[in-house]
């Protein structure tokens, strides 16, 4: 287990985080670099999380990184959905900031083991 002072030491080492709000930009930015972990929304304009998600699964630099769905959606079909197409993990809204650091530190840490 991490304490909240190792995990809060962790997160200010994260870098490279990125933002995107149009869905065609954020397929264009996974498919040309690496990343230690995505988080989707499932709502977004144009092409939605689980269409993102399969994408990015179908080939590229992040065909295997973890990809965590954010969202307030939270029934079992959309979990079945998330999984299907090709999710890692799934968090529900409304969530706690901490929740995203410890996904994040998690996967880059279980990457980096492998």
């Amino acid at each position: 287990m991490f304490g909240r002072r190792r995990i809060l030491e962790q997160r200010e080492r994260l870098v490279g985080v990125r933002r995107q709000n149009d869905t065609v930009e954020a397929l264009d930015l996974v498919m040309k670099k690496p990343y230690d972990v995505i988080f989707s929304d499932i709502e977004m304009p144009g092409l939605d999380g689980f269409g993102l998600c399969t994408k990015i699964r179908e080939g590229g630099p992040n065909q295997k990184t973890p990809i965590v769905f954010i969202t307030s959606h939270i029934d079992f079909e959309s979990r079945a959905r998330a999984s299907e197409s090709g999710g890692s993990d799934f968090i529900a809204k409304p969530f706690l900031p901490i929740e995203i650091t410890v996904k994040a530190l998690t996967f880059s840490m279980q990457k980096r083991l492998q």
